[in-house]
């Protein structure tokens, strides 16, 4: 379960509800990136990300929090809009390591060659893109043969 910092949970218990005991919300991050379409349970409880299977990004790294009430069938619309959408792995190249390296990472298929990586970052290491950014892929023979591998950010 992710939950909010305890700052932004009483700054939502200040604002109207989109429905029963939930709120709509565009969150600003720390690096700029504004996801919206975020479904707030209880004031407290990140409960899902329109059009992403798990959560993209870490609460601590939320600067701004928008009540934007956008209602939706969240999880359905997902579903329905593009079955093929599920975590698949691609990989994601270090960066800093004075050789080509790449991490395999979990990712969701949006559409086309665009995926967002929705894998966890080790502390140690220092990705290219980032977890919830979005990218695009290509197939790449890597020394284990060949796999998708992110080569540049997606703009949608």
């Amino acid at each position: 379960m992710t939950t909010l910092p305890e700052h932004w949970s009483k700054f939502l218990l200040t604002q109207p509800e989109t429905g029963m005991d939930y709120q709509v919300v565009a969150v600003t991050l720390r690096d700029g990136r504004v996801i919206p379409d975020v479904a707030i349970v209880h004031c407290s409880i990140v409960g899902e990300v329109r059009g992403y299977s798990a959560i993209p990004f870490d609460p601590a790294d939320i600067t701004h929090i928008e009540v934007t009430h956008r209602k939706s069938d969240f999880q359905r619309e997902r579903i329905g809009k593009n079955p093929a959408a599920h975590a698949t792995t691609i990989h994601v190249p270090l960066v800093d390591e004075g050789t080509h390296v790449w991490r395999p990472a979990s990712a969701e298929h949006i559409k086309d060659d665009v995926y967002c990586i929705v894998g966890e970052q080790p502390a140690d290491e220092k990705w290219q893109f980032a977890p919830g950014q979005l990218v695009r892929c290509r197939q790449q023979k890597l020394s284990g043969g060949t796999v998708v591998v992110a080569y540049e950010a997606a703009v949608t």
